[in-house]
């Protein structure tokens, strides 16, 4: 049997704890409600969306059930908040990775490392520069042989998910 590494396998579930805390935090801190993913999804514009020959090529993954595209574009932004009835739209794009805090690969610590890039589409359609924040754990794990204990780093990434939305919204909507 083939061990599964979580780093690699648990990604859909990180994207899909971001949704959630997006949500969440939205509501908690700036008192505003965010349309449901499905209703989102199955809106007409969004749903019409083409991905680029260039988008299959892409390593990077998606969130389950969203177009392979990398941006709607102006025109498709305004129709598609036109339909839905909203103000403005957000695009994030995550990385998340081990960082070698001491020592070496084969001897040492790592830390889980999250970086979260937002993308603000105004009424207008057009996407803003992505406002960047990064976030280290504090927590270390331990490498030994080589071998470090994956599924006690992935642990690690929702905290800093919370750590990386909750920043921005204080950021963006209360300063």
């Amino acid at each position: 049997m083939i061990k599964k590494n979580p780093e690699n396998f648990s990604a859909e579930e990180r994207f899909l704890k971001a949704d959630e805390i997006f949500r969440e935090k939205m509501q908690e801190i700036a008192n505003i409600q965010i349309i449901n993913r499905e209703d989102f999804l199955s809106s007409e514009a969004y749903s019409e969306q083409v991905a680029s020959i260039f988008t299959y090529i892409d390593s990077r993954a998606f969130l389950s059930g969203y177009q392979k595209i990398q941006s709607i574009g102006r025109k498709k932004a305004r129709i598609i908040m036109q339909e839905l009835g909203l103000k403005g739209m957000f695009r994030f794009d995550f990385n998340f990775e081990k960082k070698l805090v001491q020592g070496n690969k084969w001897n040492g610590e790592v830390s889980a490392l999250a970086e979260m890039k937002v993308f603000i589409i105004g009424a207008n359609g057009k996407e803003s520069r992505p406002i960047t924040y990064t976030s280290l754990s504090p927590e270390k794990i331990e490498i030994s042989g080589k071998n470090y204990d994956q599924q006690a780093l992935v642990d690690l990434f929702p905290a800093l998910i919370e750590n990386l939305i909750s920043k921005f919204i204080m950021d963006y909507f209360l300063e």
